[in-house]
């Protein structure tokens, strides 16, 4: 049978009917004639295109096999004129609208529509939807899902890779999504891309990682975290791909997340022992917290507000949760097929299956209302998170004054900074904080380490003297602000003095400047200002100059009257007042 009926609906008109018509494929309409194939006739035909048409349709084609199809390549079927098309607002310029222009014959006014994400304020430009959404790795795409599975658009354009992807996760501030990118061993990548313009290509990050197949973001001190399967650890490296850090090894690394807020990250462990494990995110106080009744943990994911800690187990098929200690442990989900990632936002948990080429959705309590979210995908999906904004909440972070006084790499720990040192080149971490090249020596207790290897007095940091000649004594993370310790020597020299002179104890020997400076005691009364406050200069008994013979300089030194008006500061004082009304 052949039909019609009206675009706004409405009764169903037959226009061709019968057992002459046994397989009625692919149809088309020109003019005055509708053309349609048989594919059991393996003919092409054409007739009226009006209901109640006696006349024998033509056979335009025969003996033809495999007919799926059929159309028209004629341009009366696309008209371009103003005329012809009744002067439909899409005609110029797509109506104004971004992606898609809507108007109906005869109707003078346009809808907007977008290919991806929503229209923006002025109805017709389309920006990346600002609602909550899934976003997901496949083996070759990174790509989005609305949370509301009648709604089938895309909050965002599908992003192809090369290589596998596997992990992802993403920075609301900066609107960017971070994946992985395995393409063999050192030349895997971790690159992102921006919300803000999502057809754009990918920016790398990292090119020369082994085989990352977990990724997460520390959203408040700016740093990537990533398992590395092949180099069997868990590493970090700031935005730019510097300043890496090896945190952890681990046989196999899966699924990381990160309790930036706490200062604590967690790893799945599918070797020999399967094992979940915990860290401060420098690597300190590492401890199994699941270690038993394991076999593939693939999935891992935190509950924040709850304080739970959710995986998926791929040969036991189940999902699990726990206390972030491990205690009370739990199965939530029992029917799962063979989950690889999930995640946790709201009252819901999401998980990627590679066997049905699914994502789910169910309760985080007790597995109900169990919903499919996108099923029969080309490839396996691969990792899942809900870009949330209310999923990456704000805390304050002890590593944001002063880097937490590491000299390189800080990160928070549930105790306060923790300091690491760059993964490259031989570093030790002296006094927990700052990292020098490692020669060999070490500085006794009671030292303080300068970032040139040199070890001087604890006592002596942060007096306002660069003790260590490379100045790293004296460094805001070592001291914190000086500037009212600086006011308060220039204001009250005497108390300063007394101050001082107990936090920075010089030598029997030597001087004990008011500022703390240490100097050689015979350079006291020299009429040089060696202390840099003239501490060592104040209380001196001069000789009077002999008023026929020497000139009196401003700081008390004598010097001969043939030394006057030749061009050098022979007085040595800040005033050179022997050069002056020369």
């Amino acid at each position: 049978m052949i039909a019609r009926v009206n675009p706004q609906g409405g009764e169903t008109e037959v226009v061709r009917y019968g057992s002459r018509y046994p397989t009625p494929y692919g149809i088309t309409v020109f003019e005055t004639s509708i053309i349609w194939v048989d594919r059991n006739l393996k003919k092409v035909f054409q007739a009226s295109k009006e209901p109640g048409s006696t006349e024998q349709p033509a056979v335009i084609r025969d003996n033809i096999n495999m007919l799926r199809d059929v159309t028209i390549y004629d341009q009366r079927i696309q008209p371009s004129s103003a005329q012809q098309l009744n002067n439909n607002p899409c005609l110029e310029t797509n109506g104004g609208c971004a992606h898609f222009c809507f108007a109906l014959p005869g109707n003078q006014t346009k809808k907007c529509g977008c290919a991806f994400g929503n229209l923006g304020t002025d109805n017709e430009g389309c920006v990346v939807s600002r609602d909550d959404y899934l976003i997901y790795t496949t083996e070759s795409a990174v790509q989005s899902l609305h949370l509301d599975t009648d709604d089938h658009g895309l909050p965002f354009p599908v992003v192809n890779v090369p290589g596998t992807s596997v992990a992802l996760d993403f920075d609301r501030t900066d609107n960017r999504i971070y994946f992985t990118q395995s393409s063999g061993a050192g030349s895997s990548k971790i690159s992102f891309i921006s919300l803000s313009s999502p057809t754009s290509p990918p920016v790398v990050v990292a090119s020369d990682l082994g085989a990352p197949d977990g990724i997460a973001y520390d959203w408040i001190n700016k740093r990537i975290y990533y398992s590395d399967y092949i180099n069997q650890t868990i590493n970090s490296m700031a935005v730019d791909g510097t300043q890496r850090s090896i945190i952890a090894h681990v046989p196999r690394p899966r699924a990381i997340m990160l309790d930036p807020c706490r200062g604590y990250m967690y790893w799945t462990d599918w070797g020999t022992n399967a094992k979940i494990e915990r860290s401060t995110l420098g690597g300190n106080f590492r401890a199994e917290i699941v270690n038993s009744s394991l076999v593939w943990p693939n999935g891992l994911t935190l509950d924040y507000e709850e304080q739970r800690l959710y995986w998926a187990d791929a040969s036991l098929q189940k999902i699990e949760r726990c206390s972030l200690t491990g205690a009370n442990r739990e199965v939530i989900v029992s029917t799962a097929i063979y989950p690889f990632a999930m995640t946790m936002y709201g009252q819901y948990i999401y998980w990627t299956d590679w066997n049905t080429r699914s994502i789910y959705r169910a309760n985080k309590h007790d597995g109900s209302d169990q919903r499919v979210m996108t099923q029969n995908l080309p490839s396996r999906p691969m990792d899942v998170h809900v870009l949330a904004s209310n999923k990456q909440q704000q805390c304050n972070s002890p590593c944001q004054q002063f880097n937490g006084g590491c000299s390189h790499i800080c990160t928070p720990g549930p105790q306060g900074a923790e300091c690491q040192c760059p993964s490259e080149g031989r570093w030790y971490l002296a006094d927990n904080k700052h990292c020098i090249p490692d020669n060999g020596t070490r500085c006794q207790e009671g030292q303080f380490t300068c970032m040139n290897g040199r070890c001087i007095r604890a006592q002596w940091k942060c007096d306002n003297d660069n003790d260590c000649g490379d100045g790293s004594d004296e460094l805001e993370r070592v001291c914190g602000s000086k500037n009212d310790f600086q006011t308060s020597v220039q204001v009250q020299m005497a108390a300063a003095f007394i101050a001082l002179s107990a936090f920075h104890t010089c030598e029997p020997t030597v001087f004990t400047c008011g500022n703390g400076r240490c100097v050689p005691y015979h350079y006291r009364c020299d009429h040089y200002n060696d202390c840099g406050d003239n501490s060592d200069e104040v209380g001196c008994l001069f000789s009077p100059c002999d008023p026929n013979t020497e000139f009196p300089c401003n700081n008390g030194r004598c010097i001969s009257k043939d030394y006057i008006c030749n061009g050098i500061n022979n007085c040595y004082d800040n005033g050179t007042s022997d050069e002056q009304n020369c």
